[in-house]
């Protein structure tokens, strides 16, 4: 590889199935499971970052790159994009809108919660300042966060974005 090659990570999967159910605890107090995309073409971070989301209960998938990310998002619907701000082939500050324009209808039956357009977004970057979080905001993210991020912060704003019980509300009961 030389120089000015972009190395492409290759982590590209689901870690709920990789950890022992035994090993995973509730979801964080005042949150529920959710469906996470993180979005970081760091490896270890990505992953560090995963495995403490996995731990508090949720479901989560790691990509490195945009493309991954509109890829992963086709495939399924997630309730919070996690994305750092600068990566290999563009930038996170415009995927939230990207995977929110994208999404198919909503089937019949499903809450609308579960679908994608209310996907709710979390900017992540290495370099602190008011101009990342204020094209953070713009582009409709919920949050910012600057690295390294203590989980307890994160863990806090997933638990603003959802409430417990915000995901199932308003689902039918069976009567």
């Amino acid at each position: 590889m030389t120089a000015n090659e972009t190395m492409r990570p290759s982590f590209d999967r689901p870690l709920k199935a990789a950890i022992p159910p035994s090993s995973i605890n509730p979801p964080t107090a005042g949150c529920q499971t959710l469906r996470i995309l993180v979005v970081d073409d760091d490896p270890f971070a990505a992953g560090l970052m995963a495995r403490l989301l996995v731990q508090s209960g949720h479901v989560v998938r790691t990509v490195g790159c945009v493309d991954d990310c509109l890829r992963a998002a086709a495939g399924e619907g997630f309730d919070l994009l996690i994305t750092d701000l600068l990566l290999p082939d563009g930038s996170g500050l415009d995927l939230l809108d990207r995977i929110r324009a994208t999404a198919p209808a909503i089937p019949p039956g499903v809450h609308p919660s579960y679908g994608r357009e209310t996907t709710q977004g979390i900017t992540l970057t290495g370099f602190g300042g008011v101009e990342p979080a204020r094209a953070s905001a713009a582009a409709g993210d919920a949050g910012h966060l600057v690295k390294p991020i203590p989980f307890e912060a994160l863990e806090r704003l997933i638990a603003q974005l959802f409430p417990a019980g915000g995901l199932t509300a308003d689902l039918p009961t069976a009567g």
